[in-house]
C-alpha cells in the first residue's frame, strides 16, 4: 500500500466543492463523486451502493502515480467495475528517462517506487483487460500553468528546493517526466 490516503487525504474543501458544482449544475442525478483509495475502489462502489452498477465514465485524475507499484491491482479494479461501453480516463505522470535521473522529483514526491514509462503503463492497462484507445501528451497545457504556480512558488522559497511546483516545472521541462492523458475502454 502507497499509505497515501493517509499522509495527504484529500482536502475537504476540494470534495465539497466538487458536490457543490455537481448540483449547481443540476447533474447529481447523473453520477457521483466517491473520494477514496484507489486500492480500496471497488470496496468503497459497494460501499456506496454502486456494487453491479455499469458505469459510463471513470476518472484516475492526478494522483495514480503514487499506486505504480500496485497498479495491475488498481487497473483490475477499474476493470471490474466497467463494462464495454465505459470511458476511463487517466491524467498521470509518467517517467520519461531511468528512475535514477529522475531521483530529485521521486524524492520531493515521496515516491518508493518508480514512476511507470508510457510502454510501463500500456503493458499494464492490456494486462488489465483493458486497451488504451488514445494517449496525449499534456505537457504543452500544463507547463504554462505550472510556470504560474513556479513563480508562487519562487517568490516563497527562492531556491526552490522544497516547492512541489518548480520541481515539477523543472521535471517536466527537462523531459524527466511526462504528463499524459489515456483515454481507456474495456478490450473486446
Amino acid at each position: 500500500s502507497s499509505g497515501i490516503n493517509a499522509e495527504w487525504p484529500l482536502r475537504p474543501g476540494y470534495v465539497k466543492a466538487g458536490h457543490e458544482a455537481v448540483i449547481a449544475r443540476g447533474l447529481q442525478t447523473q453520477g457521483d463523486i466517491i473520494e477514496g483509495s484507489y486500492q480500496e475502489f471497488l470496496s468503497q462502489l459497494k460501499e456506496h451502493g454502486y456494487e453491479g452498477v455499469e458505469f459510463t465514465h471513470i476518472l484516475c485524475v492526478g494522483s495514480l502515480y503514487y499506486v505504480h507499484a500496485e497498479i495491475d491491482l488498481v487497473l483490475k479494479n477499474v476493470f471490474r467495475a466497467a463494462n464495454p461501453k465505459t470511458n476511463v480516463f487517466i491524467w498521470d505522470f509518467i517517467r520519461m528517462k531511468e528512475w535514477n535521473d529522475c531521483k530529485h522529483f521521486h524524492t520531493h514526491m515521496k515516491l518508493e517506487h518508480p514512476l511507470l514509462s508510457a510502454e510501463e503503463m500500456e503493458a499494464a492497462i492490456i494486462r488489465a483487460g483493458l486497451k488504451a484507445d488514445r494517449k496525449e501528451d499534456l505537457n504543452n497545457l500544463v507547463l504554462p500553468a505550472l510556470a504560474i504556480l513556479r513563480d508562487a512558488g519562487l517568490e516563497e522559497d527562492p531556491k526552490s528546493e522544497n516547492i512541489t511546483y518548480p520541481i515539477m516545472y523543472k521535471s517536466l521541462q527537462e523531459s524527466e517526466v511526462s504528463f499524459m492523458a489515456v483515454f481507456i475502454s474495456v478490450s473486446k
